[in-house]
């Protein structure tokens, strides 16, 4: 559930994303906001991330954008290859950050694009690729969380070559890196069991062996999950009793 300030940081990005893809199609949305956007990702992302195919200006959309919407924006990086935005929609605390990579634009391949309610983003696969690639290049538990949310709601649509890049990003970075990745970053949407639970058993229906100690550790961790399962059943059976 979102917090007041990031239901109006939601309905920002939801706006601007519609605008943008009004005038154009060539701006991909990927990584975490187009999961949350396009596929049902039930943890906040707050920066919108985007592929450009062309040599289109995002500067001058944004542009446009800001005057319509009566805000200010601040542009933090203008290169050729990187366009990075800051947009200030009255929050202080919290600005909209918007990136545009061109580094792909030669290379974007038309299959690996999709359009979902009219936002053009990257099929559910290709991010699932550039997950495994995240969770394998940096220490990020949010990674690791998106990888799992979309093997368990999208496995179906996973291609055999992305099942073969999972099993190499969880045999590299295996359940003592989780330990780790969980330990020292905290993450108020995150349970620490609950996903390193999640890794093993994926890490299992994917057809990776499991060590004795790591079978223990699911047995344990299965039994941390399912009492949580049991306390949000409780909570919200509670707050339908108050209603």
């Amino acid at each position: 559930m979102m917090n007041d300030w990031q239901e109006k940081h939601h309905e920002i990005i939801d706006n601007f994303l519609k605008s943008l893809n009004t005038e154009t199609n060539q701006f991909i949305l990927k990584g975490g906001t187009a999961l949350l956007t396009c596929y049902g990702l039930d943890r906040f992302s707050e920066d919108i991330d985007l592929d450009a195919r062309s040599n289109h200006n995002i500067l001058s959309i944004i542009h446009r954008f800001s005057i319509h919407q009566n805000f200010n924006y601040r542009v933090g990086k203008d290169t050729d290859t990187v366009k990075r935005v800051f947009l200030d929609y009255g929050n202080p605390n919290h600005k909209l950050k918007i990136e545009t990579s061109y580094r792909q634009k030669n290379i974007i391949e038309d299959s690996d694009v999709v359009n979902i309610n009219g936002i053009t983003v990257y099929s559910i696969d290709f991010l699932f690729q550039q997950k495994c690639d995240a969770y394998l290049g940096r220490e990020r538990i949010r990674d690791l969380y998106d990888v799992c949310f979309i093997f368990e709601n999208y496995s179906p649509q996973l291609s055999k070559s992305s099942i073969k890049q999972l099993q190499r990003a969880f045999t590299y970075k295996g359940i003592d890196e989780v330990d780790a990745l969980v330990s020292e970053q905290k993450d108020v949407l995150i349970d620490g069991d609950e996903l390193a639970y999640k890794f093993l058993s994926i890490s299992e229906a994917i057809g990776l062996e499991l060590g004795e100690a790591s079978m223990h550790q699911q047995d344990r961790l299965k039994e941390a999950y399912q009492e949580l399962l049991s306390q949000e059943s409780i909570a919200y059976s509670n707050d339908e009793w108050e209603r």
